[in-house]
Parts: C-alpha cells; structure tokens; sequence
C-alpha cells in the first residue's frame, strides 16, 4: 500500500453542498481581505501610500522617466544640428 494514501472509513461521506459552500465563504473572504489589504491599509515601507496607489506612483514615475530621457536625445540632436528619427527607432542613421 502507499505510505501517502488515506484510509476513510466505508461509512464516510462527503457534503459536497456544504464543502463548496466552504470553500465559497473562505474564497470570498480571502478576496475581501486582500482588496482591503491593498486599498485601504497602507505599509509603512509605502511612505502611508496603499499597494494601489504606490503601483500607480510607479506607473507615473517610470512614464515620466522615459518622456525626460527621450527629451534629452531630443535635445542632444538638436544641439548637434541633426534631427532625430523618431518614427523609426531601428534606424541609426540620422537625417541633417
């Protein structure tokens, strides 16, 4: 026989109704609680900020890092008297 199998007596009988009722209740509070977690309870590693809104700070952050670093290839080729092909970010080839 195998060491990992259980043995349930012949008279065992399973609810299923009242299994999956269970299993319904324990799933929605896990969801209201992580909901909770991450919209109204903020971290204190969060600066006071929830998971959400940290997440949407980040979405911003890294948005605006980009626009600033193609600003600055924007300028730099401008400086430089050429103009940056910005429709075609394979080429390497600038236009004078």
């Amino acid at each position: 026989t195998d060491s990992h199998s259980v043995h349930l007596p012949q008279s065992f009988h399973i609810d299923f109704s009242t299994l999956f009722q269970a299993l319904k209740e324990v799933r929605e509070t896990a969801e209201k609680w992580k909901q909770e977690f991450h919209e109204k309870r903020p971290p204190p590693a969060f600066n006071g900020l929830t998971p959400a809104l940290k997440m949407k700070q980040y979405q911003r952050y890294t948005h605006t890092t980009k626009l600033y670093a193609l600003q600055e290839v924007v300028q730099s080729h401008l400086k430089n008297g050429k103009t940056p092909d910005l429709l075609n970010k394979n080429s390497s080839t600038q236009r004078k």
